[in-house]
């Protein structure tokens, strides 16, 4: 157990450093290029990867935690997951090539036809980057090689950065912002494959195959399902307003976005190899229940705090004419601030390989997400009841996703509220101290500056006073990783 243990906390730390570390960049170069591009280029790009994201679900959504599901994988089995992804990834590009005039007249006459056809093909090329991308990803994951990863990962985004950025600025508009994606996708491609021990054999065997990709669809419908939820949110906004006002919606979601599900997929890529080697139901639950509190213990003050702080930090970052996104930078918090109630569970089902129990439960998250949606929309009272209708849904499923917990390893209900919800009140209080300080008369600097600083000495001081040891581990796992190190 000790030496499970120290897998996961060293894999928690490197998954962790990875992910936070790859999208703290982004979200730096995103700033840059927000200041650089217009409002028209960014919602034609928002435009173009509603459907860009759609297609690379299906490439990357499931397949990968097929392979590193399965135990006793071989060369066989990665040889014949790796061409089917090759194969399947370019069918989903030619997919996208034929279909991109069709795609563009789903959306408003506003945006510039010929330009997002162009677009859309070529950023759709990202799509088969990710497929072979997320293949390899999915080995050094199954190996747990997150520090390789974390080192990789952020030499292709400071090379991909330097040229789009230096494209804005020098006029490339939308084509600096394509550049930039599909050279990250193809830097890692080439990083991943020099750095891997592994090498595709010509080999494909359908019996191996044939389980591997029950398991796997099952995955990647799930992750279709949350991405066709929310494409059709950003699909109904861009339908229905013009092309700045999705940049405003798409601007302000991606920001809180960027920072929860960073987190929630470090921890969850560090939690499926290592549970998914476990078959002692006592330890999974004491892993699970960790991870939760865990979890919760940074997300919800990290999300209420942004909240408090959103409208300066926008006008800082973006300048004045980004400010109407503020208000779904603010929703957008509230929704994820609950995210982490029962996420370990839902972990855990994919680990144990109950696909089919995790795609039920999330078919049943989606329809009353899809019903919500439609609610709003039919009400036509603004953007902002369309980005509500996300809290409320998710909000719902806060309930469906405790049921596996309670059901396979006996995490019960009440165990799942009480673990979580001392945070959620010390956050609350956190997040009350900070939204007054908005109305001190200050330089925005200095402002955001105390509020920043205040939040953090509220919420950690409550913690040392209330005894929550998740302080203590967080503090023991930085230090024992960076000592082993």
């Amino acid at each position: 157990m000790a030496a499970k243990k120290e897998n996961v906390i060293t894999s928690l730390f490197w998954s962790f450093f990875e992910r936070v570390g790859s999208q703290g960049i982004g979200l730096v170069i995103s700033v840059i290029l927000a200041r650089l591009v217009s409002l028209e280029d960014y919602g034609v790009i928002a435009a173009a990867q509603i459907f860009i994201q759609l297609a690379t679900v299906f490439v990357s959504g499931g397949f990968g935690n097929a392979l590193i599901q399965k135990k006793d994988a071989t060369d066989k089995d990665y040889s014949t997951m790796f061409f089917f992804n090759i194969v399947f990834s370019l069918s989903m590009y030619g997919i996208i090539f034929v279909s991109a005039p069709a795609i563009v007249t789903i959306l408003n006459k506003s945006y510039d036809y010929d330009l997002l056809v162009k677009v859309i093909r070529v950023l759709g090329i990202g799509v088969i980057l990710s497929g072979y991308e997320s293949f390899y990803r999915a080995l050094l994951t199954k190996q747990l090689f997150f520090k390789k990863l974390f080192k990789l990962c952020i030499t292709g985004i400071i090379i991909s950065a330097t040229v789009g950025i230096t494209m804005a600025y020098n006029g490339y508009g939308v084509w600096a912002l394509v550049t930039q994606s599909l050279l990250s996708l193809f830097l890692n491609c080439v990083l991943f494959t020099a750095s891997s021990r592994w090498k595709p054999k010509l080999y494909f065997s359908f019996k191996r195959f044939k389980p591997m990709f029950l398991f796997g669809v099952k995955l990647m419908l799930s992750s279709l399902f949350i991405t066709v939820y929310a494409d059709l949110t950003s699909l109904a906004i861009g339908n229905r307003y013009s092309s700045e006002d999705l940049a405003f919606y798409k601007k302000g979601v991606n920001f809180p976005k960027m920072l929860v599900l960073n987190i929630i997929t470090a921890i969850n890529t560090a939690l499926f190899p290592v549970m998914s080697k476990m078959d002692n139901i006592d330890e999974q639950k004491t892993l699970v229940r960790k991870f939760n509190r865990l979890s919760a213990f940074i997300i919800t003050p990290m999300m209420l705090g942004f909240a408090a702080v959103g409208g300066a930090f926008i006008e800082i970052v973006l300048t004045e004419k980004w400010l109407p996104c503020v208000m779904f930078l603010q929703i957008t918090c509230i929704n994820y601030a609950i995210q982490p109630i029962g996420m370990s569970s839902l972990q855990y089902l994919k680990a144990s390989g109950r696909a089919t129990e995790y795609l039920v439960l999330d078919i049943i998250r989606k329809i009353v997400g899809v019903v919500l949606l439609g609610l709003a929309v039919a009400l036509n009272k603004g953007i902002w009841l369309i980005a509500m209708s996300e809290v409320a849904a998710n909000f719902i499923a806060i309930f469906i996703n405790m049921y596996p917990g309670k059901k396979h390893i006996g995490y019960t209900i009440k165990e799942q509220v009480t673990d979580v919800l001392p945070k959620f009140i010390l956050a609350g209080a956190m997040f009350g101290v900070v939204y007054v300080l908005n109305n001190l008369g200050l330089n925005l600097y200095l402002k955001v500056a105390l509020q920043i600083s205040v939040g953090i000495i509220v919420y950690l001081s409550g913690a040392k006073l209330l005894k929550m040891k998740e302080l203590d581990e967080i503090i023991l796992l930085a230090k024992g990783v960076l000592k082993k190190s």
